[in-house]
């Protein structure tokens, strides 16, 4: 299925596991650490940086807080 802009939902999955995975990583934080600290769940981690899903709107400003994450970003 094609996004808004044009790329499709598989691209979109990457570039999100992508950077979920980086911010995480530069933070060092594991999975289970950054789950608990957004409230989300570690199997919805570990879907997102592998690109399974993406995370909705209330789990990425959860992932933007706890990864310490501003608007600006």
């Amino acid at each position: 299925m094609d996004e808004p802009d044009g790329s499709t939902h598989a691209a979109s999955a990457f570039s999100c596991a992508e950077l979920l995975k980086q911010y995480r990583t530069r933070k060092r934080l594991t999975q289970l650490t950054l789950a608990n600290e957004s409230g989300v769940s570690w199997r919805s981690i570990v879907d997102w940086e592998n690109g399974v899903r993406l995370p909705n709107h209330s789990s990425l400003f959860a992932l933007a807080k706890a990864l310490g994450i501003d608007d600006a970003e």
